[in-house]
């Protein structure tokens, strides 16, 4: 496995949670814009790293809690307004119904946080092993949820801001 790769991922993630944590300072526009360009940097570096064979039986520390959570979905939400929800053609459960399936970018992108935030913390302890399993486990959630979330939430960013609906709120 490929140190300079760890370090890019590492350091997109880092990013990633920065900037969504400072998102109610973010006029729509702009917010949308930048989440155009570093999510696909993220998604971009995630495939790049192999998941690695963990040292622990016990899952890594998990920090985020629902009050995190919470207070970041809200502040994504407060930007985007009226534009958060979004037909999600992807959802599985929208084969099943003869309903729509209304989706929240502020949801997904709130669960894509939390996986990256707690691999994140966990980077900070200094602990290679600690570390690599939180890689580990990260990857994984990449492969099963996190990253159709966050390529789900790009597509609906991708339509809102060529829709040019986010002009009027300049």
């Amino acid at each position: 496995m490929s140190v300079k790769e760890n370090i890019e991922f590492l350091t997109v993630a880092v990013e990633t949670c920065s900037y969504l944590e400072q998102s109610s300072d973010r006029q729509p526009k702009d917010f949308v814009a930048t989440l155009l360009k570093i999510l696909p940097l993220l998604y971009l570096k995630t495939t790049l790293i192999d998941s690695p064979e963990r040292y622990y039986e016990e899952e890594p520390e998990r920090f985020v809690t629902e009050l995190d959570y919470e207070a970041l979905r809200v502040g994504i939400l407060s930007v985007l307004g009226e534009y958060d929800g979004f037909l999600n053609t992807f959802d599985a459960d929208m084969q099943l119904s003869e309903t729509a399936v209304v989706a929240s970018i502020s949801e997904l992108l709130a669960d894509v946080y939390q996986e990256l935030k707690d691999y994140v913390l966990c980077c900070q302890f200094g602990n290679e092993n600690v570390r690599n399993d939180a890689l580990n486990v990260c990857i994984k959630a990449f492969s099963e949820h996190w990253g159709q979330k966050l390529l789900n939430a790009l597509q609906a960013l991708h339509t809102l801001f060529y829709s040019g609906n986010l002009d009027s709120q300049d």
